[in-house]
């Protein structure tokens, strides 16, 4: 087994005991990792509570690499590349899959990183033809109209109404592993004055405070880009909810018009 918790040793010592626990069997040092209320994602769409998971026949995730991860307002969001080995209970038959995650992780008071929301599923691919035929095709909830406050104040530049949307410690993803934060933050985002955003919820997980959000874009400018975003939201003690992470790159590929691609 190669696990890889680079390039954060503290927040990624998480994913290495997650592997530890899955591939050594260990179902107590496995719900340890997990806080009240967190979420495990199934399958895209559907969240269960960790004791509620169905399992299946035997089931090893023989490897885990962390490229990259972003912190935000003592949240992380941990993109993971996965390798995992099962076997049919009932024939016996070998499987082997991979993947791309995106897992939700929170620091305690005692400084402990733990899992809120367990994504394997990641954010899939971008789905430009639900953000380009109609606009906000998938808003819903608190979690879906802080998407659409966001949209509205960058095509409309209203740069006050889009810092309010972010907590003093939130972070941007400006680029495929670069946090902007502060000033930095609302620079890289001016920097996309005259774009028009267009903009679907795919998915939302709320595990208390805590929301993971699944948005698929289109920003049409001189160039047309499409991506899928996945987002870190906390609702703050004022019952709003606010950016911890905005991560507009996800954790599939990213894709311009002319069919380039950087690896996430």
């Amino acid at each position: 087994m190669t696990t890889d918790i680079e390039p954060d040793a503290r927040v990624g010592y998480l994913t290495r005991r997650f592997v530890t626990a899955i591939n050594g069997g260990q179902p107590a040092e496995m719900a340890a990792l997990f806080v009240p209320d967190s979420l495990v994602v199934t399958e895209p769409g559907r969240a269960v509570q960790p004791q509620d998971q169905e399992h299946g026949g035997g089931f090893d995730l023989l490897a885990a690499v962390l490229p990259t991860v972003y912190e935000g307002d003592d949240l992380a969001l941990l993109l993971v590349e996965w390798t995992v080995h099962s076997t049919d209970p009932v024939t016996g038959d070998k499987f082997h899959s991979t993947g791309r995650a995106c897992d939700v992780g929170i620091r305690g008071s005692d400084g402990v990183w733990r899992v809120i929301i367990d994504n394997g599923s990641g954010s899939g691919s971008a789905d430009a033809s639900s953000v380009l035929g109609a606009d906000d095709s998938g808003l819903d909830g608190e979690t879906g109209r802080l998407t659409s406050r966001f949209r509205d104040a960058l095509n409309g530049e209203d740069w006050e109404g889009l810092r309010d949307l972010f907590g003093p410690a939130s972070v941007f993803v400006s680029e495929v592993g670069v946090e902007a934060t502060g000033p930095e933050r609302e620079a890289a985002l001016r920097s996309l004055a005259g774009c028009t955003l267009r903009t679907a919820v795919r998915h939302s997980y709320v595990a208390g405070d805590v929301a993971h959000v699944i948005v698929d874009w289109a920003l049409e400018g001189a160039t047309e880009f499409t991506g899928t975003a996945a987002n870190v939201l906390r609702r703050g003690t004022d019952g709003h909810w606010r950016y911890a992470i905005c991560n507009p790159f996800g954790s599939a590929p990213y894709r311009d018009s002319s069919e380039r691609v950087r690896s996430v």
